[in-house]
């Protein structure tokens, strides 16, 4: 408001902000104590409220501090005296646990944050480290990368480091180590893991932990140990962990065997690991040579030939072992050993050398090798008499097969693994591989196939995994039988052809599966009966059986409950008697009365298990004689003498009738019908009984249900159903149907009047009408006719009597009456019409609307305005033209009606006087309403209108000081009276913001761009208004770039203070500043170019690691490399300087006195490196892998022709490339290395990645010619796709030189008409001149400087 108005100053606003601040400011907000010996003097503390009574700091400025240690990081931010700054540090050892060390630089600090074992019992510890410039670590890997790039640190501060993490790190505290027996050196010693493996270490006398004595003697001979304690630990490796010493190794050297066997492809191998005298570990013969080769003064070439011949002697395995002459259970000239292990595994030795674990592992490398068919046959005998392995007459002539495992799985299922080898000397693990195999390969039949699934259902047989028992009786002849192992005893029982079923049901299915004769099927099925409790009834088809499963109370809620499972003739099961009748109703083989005895086969046995199922007590007089009673918690029921079961004395009747009782107990059932508030009346025919239900609906009103039944039995529910039935029956005239229609009429009068307490209507209704007030909250007024008819409303009586043509006096006496329901007549309608507003409110977009309800003088009604006035055309008799005028006349005033009348427009201070608005319900959208009626949807809309109706500066100035309450505001960077208001929200997931402005002239832009074009078309506004406005545009975005996105803090990627977050993919950095990037190397050289401190520089290098920068030994200190590709780097200078390729890097170190000659050398020796490598990938690559690894590069490389210009933002490029339709197509190279296609997608992607605007339009305005035609640029820009200039022909000049004469020619031209069009503009500025100047005044703005420079255009 201050800003916004003449009557205040700059001044005033500045005080404003400072009494805020002053507001805000900790001290007043809390009660703050003098500071002790544990805060710096003129520091105050205070401790919070909470449970947690956390401890608080007050520096003399009044800032507030969590900790000494937030506090310290903020005194270093502000520029504290260094002695402050220092004392809080000693502060922070004192009372906050930090602490110092030797090993760390000079003025760090650290504090251990927590330690101790993790749930798999592991050792760990956190620290924190604090520099002495004020920075702080969660690692030390960060802070030796921050060490290492910082100057003021060298190299020996690094090793420094190192050594204090490892002291932390000292394995001496960590675990509970025992004193040394004699497998260790004295001094040292051991603990045992507590992991399954439960693994040895051993502790040097220094806390050094080892795994082994081998890891230990190498960190020995590292560490400089004496030759005495090396020698002592090489003896406890002889001793203890299986290493050997050898006559053709060199003295000193050990061995040990690390592994040896045989692989996948049963070939023997061995690997053996060399310790030397010098302390090196090899782990290949020709490593050792190789070494041996490098050393000539220590090693001879007898020691090389010792070394060969030791290494054949190892993998010789007739040398290797102590072998024995076979015996007759391998083949002649074969030999065998066992092997020393526990398991004592037997191997064989072939005559020529080679050794087997198995006969099976042997003949498979002899099918292998192709050894004579007689040995392999030789060696399958073995393998049968000594291995296990079987023939079968339905496997392929000359294949074995053989059961690995076979027996019960846990959940007790059978199961057996089968290995079957062919005669070509292949090995398979399943019967589904043989199968392949021999349907796919040569010399195999269909029928070989069609055996092997015969062989496997063989093996598979029940007969062979259970001992079975002859049955007896209780099952077919050849049938047997036996229980299994388990709790429950089951029975299975087995078929002569070998299959096992679960029952004797299971089996007579599969027995009608597999077609046995009706002999079989039906002797099992009396063993069914016999044995399983199946039976027959006669109610249910010839051979078919049921069988009860279950019946009998469920607990729960104490109801009857049975399970039946039917069995047909056909071998088909049913679960339920409903599928088993509907399948005899869907069978030709069986008739309707089957079906219908399978029903009453049900009902029989209901009624057989009554009895059964109830507590039945003897009937009293309610009941006829004979008959039984039960009552349960809400219902009686009765049972007959037979055993049927009735919910209700009428139930029975009629199930007596239906079952043709005698007279005489149906009569003594109807006697019993009293007791059930059944009657009978002069109105119902003799032996007709009625019984009324009577009582209040859910809206409290009065209501009655009449329920009869007849002579005959039958149950009838309403008088409709009643009439029907006497129509349809002979026994009943048309007497009998008129008592029944008098004795409605009399009930439904009497329901009516008895059942509600009617008043007099008075003068609201006509003579003899009553009324009654609805009864709860929905029902509204009742009348009553004095027939008894009751109505709704007046409204529905008047049209009841209207369509049962009652008198005019009477329908007019109504219609009078309906002005106590609102309906109401105006002189626009014709004579006699009335109207009444039914419904008003807004639809979905705010908008006003209405239902008008319409009553003729004829009584009849319209519900719409089209549907009376189509009325009144098509009665041309009784109505003209001039009525339905006036009908629309009273429409249109309606309308004006409904918006005088709505009561939800507000007047407050967010409109001018006079003005109303009101706000939409939950879509909280607002209207605003001008004094005279004419409704707008913003107030911007309305000061639009307002302009362009020529409204008086004052109530201009009134509606635009409201603009405010829509988002419109004002800024510095704008011209004179311009307002911009800024959306914000996501489209596609992601966060967008866009802008709106308002001129001076009304005028609403949707964008800056096109308010920029505007102003420049104007021509009155000058070139610095347009560049404010783009500064506007970079200072919104900078400000946007923490609120558009969700960022977060990110301390192992980013300095601290930094934020990050990830978008589709890529990664982007937040500084504090607010500046966006996206990538920490734009970052880099966005700081670098900006002179930002070297020390927040150098803090960031540390992080460029993550992005592939790397400190390199053989460049200058505190230069870095980033490789691009096989020939391609990337550095950044000691100071910040960024080089492109290896040739500028090098340039640049030989012409600076900053770096010396060995600099420059070590980089030359770098890149020869490089390339030597380059050369013996090449050399090492066959000439086919050269092409695919290299060409595609080469020819890239060729293809890509980028060019810089200084029109171009710093650090892009262009190059045209044509695409598949032979269109050139601008591609830009961004400094992150990013290449876009097009304009368009460049300028998405800029706008993305946080470019300022500036840049953007650079790209955009980006032009060929002008590019070509600037000597300021790097050279010649030249599209791919076209010639250079130097190569253009004389005679192409001469043509050029011509073109350009007739350019000139043209421009001239031009020129002349140039001159007319600014006349014409100048015209143009005189009228601007003069609207300004009222526009101005309007909105109460200095104008001047506009006006000044229109005064100059004219």
């Amino acid at each position: 408001f201050i800003q916004t108005s003449t009557d205040y100053s700059k001044k005033d606003v500045e005080n404003c902000k400072s009494f805020l601040n002053e507001q805000k400011a900790c001290f007043k907000k809390y009660d703050w104590k003098e500071g002790d010996g544990t805060i710096l003097p003129g520091w105050k503390m205070r401790i919070s409220e909470s449970e947690n009574e956390w401890q608080f700091y007050l520096s003399p400025e009044g800032k507030q501090y969590r900790s000494r240690y937030v506090a310290v990081q903020d005194m270093y931010r502000r520029g504290y005296n260094i002695d402050d700054i220092e004392e809080m540090k000693n502060l922070m050892v004192e009372c906050e646990g930090w602490e110092r060390n030797g090993n760390l630089p000079r003025g760090w600090i650290f504090k251990n944050v927590c330690e101790g074992y993790t749930k798999d019992n592991k050792w760990y510890s956190t620290l924190h480290y604090l520099s002495s410039e004020g920075l702080t670590f969660h690692s030390m890997s960060t802070a030796i990368d921050h060490i290492k790039s910082t100057e003021i640190y060298d190299e020996k501060d690094v090793e420094k480091c190192k050594e204090f993490i490892k002291e932390q790190k000292s394995s001496d505290k960590k675990y509970d180590w025992s004193d040394g027996d004699e497998t260790i050196p004295f001094g040292w010693k051991m603990r045992i893991s507590d992991s399954e493996n439960a693994w040895q270490f051993i502790l040097s006398p220094e806390g050094i932990q080892y795994r082994t004595r081998y890891v230990a003697i190498q960190d020995m001979y590292k560490r400089g140990y004496s030759g005495e304690d090396i020698e002592d630990m090489k003896t406890k490796m002889l001793n203890h962990e299986g290493w050997e010493t050898h006559d053709l190794l060199p003295k000193g050297w050990i061995f040990k065997n690390i592994s040896e066997g045989f692989t996948k492809e049963n070939k023997w191998y061995s690997t053996l690991h060399y310790f030397s005298s010098e302390g090196e570990t090899f782990e290949s013969m020709k490593t050792i040579i190789d070494h041996m080769r490098s050393l000539p003064s220590t090693y001879t070439e007898q020691d090389m030939e010792n070394c060969k011949e030791f290494l054949a002697d190892q993998k010789s395995c007739d040398k290797k072992y102590e072998w024995s002459d076979g015996d007759d259970t391998i083949p002649s000239g074969w030999k065998m050993r066992t092997s020393d292990s526990e398991q004592q595994w037997q191997f064989y030795l072939s005559p020529d050398g080679r050794q087997y674990r198995t006969r099976y592992v042997a003949l498979l490398d002899m099918a292998k090798r192709g050894v004579e068919e007689a040995q392999i046959e030789e060696m399958k005998e073995k393998m049968i008499g000594y291995e296990g392995w079987q023939n079968s007459e339905f496997l392929p002539y000359g294949w074995m097969f053989k059961i690995i495992w076979e027996g019960f799985t846990k959940e007790k299922e059978w199961t057996q693994t089968i290995r079957y080898l062919s005669r070509e000397g292949t090995s398979f693990d399943s019967m589904k591989n043989v199968l392949e195999f021999i349907n796919s390969g040569e010399g195999y039949t269909p029928a070989d196939a069609e055996n092997c699934k015969e062989f496997i259902k063989i093996q598979n047989s029940a007969d062979k995994k259970y001992k079975w028992n002859d049955a007896g009786d209780t099952l077919p002849a050849g049938w047997k039988t036996r229980i299994a192992d388990g709790e429950m005893k089951m029975e299975f029982i087995l078929s002569p052809e070998g299959r096992m079923y679960r029952s004797r049901y299971v089996a007579i299915q599969d027995m009608f599966k597999r077609n046995y004769s009706d002999g079989d099927i039906e002797e099992m099925r009396e063993k069914m009966i016999s044995q399983e409790e199946w039976k027959r009834s006669d109610l249910m088809p010839h051979n078919w059986l049921y069988k009860i499963k279950w019946e009998g109370q469920i607990m729960k809620d104490n109801k009857w409950s049975e399970n039946l499972t039917y069995f047909s003739k056909e071998g088909i099961s049913f679960e339920s008697n409903k599928p088993a009748a509907e399948f005899m109703r869907n069978s030709p083989d069986y008739s309707e009365q089957d079906a219908i005895n399978c029903k009453e086969f049900v009902k029989r046995r209901n009624q057989e298990t009554q009895e059964m199922r109830f507590n039945w007590n003897k009937g009293d007089h309610t009941v006829p004689s004979g008959w039984k009673m039960r009552k349960t918690e809400d219902r009686e029921f009765i049972l007959s003498p037979e055993g049927r079961q009735y919910m209700t004395r009428v139930v029975a009747l009629t199930d007596m009738v239906k079952r043709a009782y005698e007279e005489e107990l149906l009569e003594e059932m109807r006697s019993k019908l009293k007791y059930e508030g059944w009657n009978t009346n002069q109105y119902l025919p003799n032996g007709w009984f009625w019984k009324m239900w009577e009582g209040e609906t859910k809206r409290q009103k009065l209501d009655r249900n009449l329920y009869f039944v007849t002579k005959e039995g039958a149950r009838l529910e309403s008088f409709k159903t009643v009439v029907e039935y006497m129509e349809s029956n002979e026994l009943y005239n048309e007497e009998d149907i008129e008592k029944i229609r008098q004795y409605k009429k009399s009930e439904a009068v009497d329901v009516r009047r008895r059942g509600y307490d009617w008043e007099d209507g008075g003068d609201t209704l006509p003579i003899g009408w009553k009324k009654r007030p609805g009864v709860g909250e929905n029902e509204t007024e009742r009348i009553l006719s004095p027939e008894g008819e009751q109505y709704r409303s007046r409204f529905n009586a008047l049209q009841n009597m209207v369509k049962n043509g009652c008198s005019r006096f009477e329908i007019e006496d109504m219609k009078n009456k309906l002005i106590h329901e609102g309906w109401e007549s105006i002189e626009l309608l014709p004579d006699g019409w009335l109207f009444k507003r039914i419904w008003e409110g807004t639809d979905s977009n705010g908008r006003t609307i209405s239902n008008t309800h319409y009553i003729s003088d004829e009584g009849q009604l319209f519900e719409s305005v089209k549907s009376a006035i189509e009325f009144m055309q098509s009665s041309s008799v009784d109505y003209n033209e001039q009525h339905i005028v006036r009908f629309k006349e009273f429409q249109n005033l309606l309308c004006k009606v409904s918006t005088k009348k709505r009561d939800d427009w507000l007047q407050d201070e967010t409109v001018p006087a006079g003005w109303k608005r009101r706000v939409i319900g939950a879509s909280g959208r607002e209207y605003i309403l001008r004094p005279d009626g004419k409704q707008f949807m913003t107030r911007c809309i309305a000061l639009q209108h307002m302009l362009e109706d020529n409204y008086n500066i004052e109530e201009i100035k009134a509606m635009r000081s409201k603009l405010c309450h829509e988002g419109w505001n004002e800024d510095n960077c704008l011209p004179e009276g311009w307002l911009y208001k800024v959306w914000e929200g996501k489209i596609s997931g992601r966060t967008s913001r866009s802008y709106k402005f308002f001129s001076l002239e009304g005028t609403v832009f949707e964008s800056m761009k096109t308010a920029i074009e505007f102003m420049e078309m104007c021509g009155y506004y000058s070139e610095e208004t347009t560049e404010n406005c783009r500064k506007f545009m970079k200072k919104e975005n900078r400000n946007s770039n923490g609120e558009r996105f969700q960022w977060e803090m990110d301390d192992n990627s980013a300095p601290y203070g930094w934020k990050t977050r990830i978008t589709e993919g890529r990664k982007f950095f937040l500084m504090p500043d607010g500046n966006q990037f996206p990538s920490l190397f734009s970052a880099f050289q966005h700081m670098v170019k900006s002179d930002y401190l070297l020390s927040q520089i150098n803090v960031l290098r540390s992080f460029l690691k993550h992005e592939g920068w790397e400190f390199d030994s053989l460049l200058p200190s505190g230069w870095q490399v980033k490789y691009k590709g096989s020939d391609s780097h990337w550095y950044i200078g000691r100071h910040g300087e960024f080089f492109e390729n290896t040739e500028k890097a090098i340039d640049f170190i030989g012409s600076n006195s900053e770096y010396t000659i060995e600099d420059l050398e070590n980089v030359k020796e770098k890149i020869d490196k490089e390339k030597k490598e380059k050369e013996s990938a090449v050399i090492s690559t066959s000439p086919k892998e050269v092409k695919l690894k290299f060409s595609p590069k080469v020819k890239l490389k060729l293809k890509l022709n980028w060019f810089e210009h200084e029109s171009l933002p710093k650090g892009w490029k262009i190059r045209k490339i044509l695409n598949k339709s032979g269109t050139e197509v601008d591609h830009f190279f961004s400094p992150t290395g990013d290449t876009i296609a097009g304009r368009k997608d460049c300028w998405q992607y800029m706008n993305d990645q946080g470019y300022p605007m500036e840049d953007i339009e650079k790209i955009w305005k980006f032009n060929w010619k002008t590019a070509k035609d600037s000597k300021s640029g790097p050279g010649p820009v030249v599209s791919p796709k076209r010639k250079a200039e130097d190569i253009i022909s004389p005679r192409s000049k001469k043509s050029k030189a011509y073109k350009n004469e007739v350019k000139n020619k043209r421009k001239s031209e031009s020129d002349d008409g140039n001159l007319q069009k600014k006349s014409a503009k100048a015209d143009n500025y005189k009228e601007t001149l003069n609207y300004l100047q009222s526009i101005s005044s309007i909105h109460n703005v200095d104008s001047r400087g506009v006006l000044d420079v229109v005064n100059r255009h004219l």
